[in-house]
């Protein structure tokens, strides 16, 4: 999430700052604490995040599937090699 930040009085200052979407909750009270004016100037989308929706349903799918049981070893095997 990029975001410029102007303060408007006679000793104006403006800043751009890039960070993620999940850092926004840390950010978000000093801007009111100190009654900063925000601009979201461009946010880009993860393709990675999912829905909570698809999360689970991602999960109900794993779970009608097929079992496969195996012991430490193989999964460690399996995993790291």
């Amino acid at each position: 999430m990029y975001l410029c930040l102007k303060i408007n009085d006679m000793n104006t200052t403006t800043l751009q700052i890039t960070f993620t979407n999940t850092d926004l909750s840390v950010f978000e009270p000093l801007f009111k604490k100190f009654k900063l004016k925000t601009k979201v100037i461009k946010e880009e989308k993860d393709d990675t995040e999912m829905t909570k929706e698809a999360f689970f349903a991602k999960v109900d799918r794993a779970r009608k599937g097929k079992m496969i049981h195996m012991s430490r070893e193989e999964m460690k095997k399996l995993m790291f090699d």
